[in-house]
């Protein structure tokens, strides 16, 4: 059993609805390699059986570790991980979700990063879970990628420096110090806007390949256009939030960048979407032109082969189209969202 006076981590876990995948969540970390922790989960508001899950497993592992569950109403995972921070006795705060399974190694390849004052947070690799569908096979590939890098960072620029708290340890005394997450964030931007709090206070954030942490991704085509819609409306308030004057251009090699221009902008023009759609406006103009929609599809589907070599999944050569269309999909509903909250932040962000 853990002893309270020893704990070195505390790792948060709100949930909401987790049924279907706090079990194989929690039991991945009482079977981690590392010993000084504790774990706290929030509840927030399930109408399920999550919480009578948790608390059998917790009575089932009770023996092995110091654990509690506590409720916070106030919506939004940013007020969960707040409550629990609040109780955390813990040197540092690991953040993680309840649709997570945490490497063995996950706590000990990330607490040892911390060997310079200076570093206020380390985020750790993120990987998709083995997946059950084509949807989720898509997700493994192109959504929560970690950097798998050791990596250094001291500012954040919007498409840099920015990380998920699906894998984010944080020092409780910097945490505390910037007073946790923006509870006004109810469903996206909060990780991204408290990373960049970090670096404004003074401190550093490292990436690692390693102490990983396993997502179980969306399985469905609804829930993808949903979490990438607001995804993308995340965009928007974070460019409003963290710049009073910003120019982001996202161009591959030719991207640009500019703090000294009156206007807050962020506009993408690498996502699949967008040069699908200048392809469709230009042949429409020039019909033979067309011909180059097909090789952007051919494109993208050898860029799923590619990527899914690289992540060791194996898919069928039939399913790369498939998945190169959930992209340009996913693409577009990030778009959508960046269109809506530039318009409700008075930005440009699309």
């Amino acid at each position: 059993m853990v002893d309270n006076n020893i704990i070195n981590v505390s790792i948060i876990i709100p949930f909401k609805n987790a049924e279907k995948t706090i079990d194989r969540c929690l039991c991945s970390i009482f079977e981690m390699a590392y010993q000084s922790y504790e774990i706290i989960l929030v509840e927030n508001n399930s109408t399920d059986n999550s919480r009578s899950i948790a608390k059998s497993l917790r009575k089932k592992f009770g023996q092995q570790l110091s654990s509690k569950i506590i409720s916070e109403t106030k919506p939004g995972p940013a007020a969960a991980r707040n409550t629990g921070a609040r109780v955390a006795q813990g040197r540092y705060l690991a953040f993680t979700d309840a649709d997570c399974v945490a490497d063995k190694n996950w706590l000990t390849d990330s607490v040892k990063v911390f060997d310079d004052d200076s570093i206020a947070a380390v985020a750790g690799n993120i990987e998709g879970f083995k997946s059950s569908n084509l949807v989720e096979c898509f997700h493994g590939l192109f959504t929560l990628q970690g950097l798998k890098v050791s990596k250094t960072f001291e500012s954040f620029t919007l498409d840099s420096g920015g990380f998920s708290t699906t894998n984010l340890i944080v020092r409780k005394d910097v945490f505390d110090q910037i007073r946790g997450f923006d509870e006004d964030l109810l469903r996206f931007g909060e990780d991204h806007d408290l990373c960049a709090r970090i670096y404004r206070a003074g401190y550093k954030i490292k990436s690692i390949p390693g102490g990983t942490i396993y997502h179980i991704h969306r399985r469905e085509i609804s829930s993808t256009w949903e979490q990438s819609y607001y995804f993308g409306s995340g965009h928007g308030t974070l460019l409003k939030r963290c710049f009073d004057r910003y120019l982001l251009i996202g161009a591959g090699p030719l991207t640009v960048r500019s703090a000294q221009v009156p206007i807050r902008a962020w506009i993408d023009f690498d996502s699949a979407d967008k040069k699908m759609a200048l392809l469709i406006l230009l042949s429409l103009f020039y019909w033979p032109l067309s011909v180059f929609i097909i090789l952007y599809v051919m494109y993208l589907s050898w860029l799923v082969i590619r990527k899914s070599k690289s992540a060791n999944i194996k898919i069928d050569i039939i399913q790369c189209p498939i998945i190169a269309a959930l992209l340009l999909f996913k693409s577009f509903a990030m778009s959508a969202g960046r269109i809506q909250s530039g318009i409700k932040n008075r930005v440009i962000c699309f």
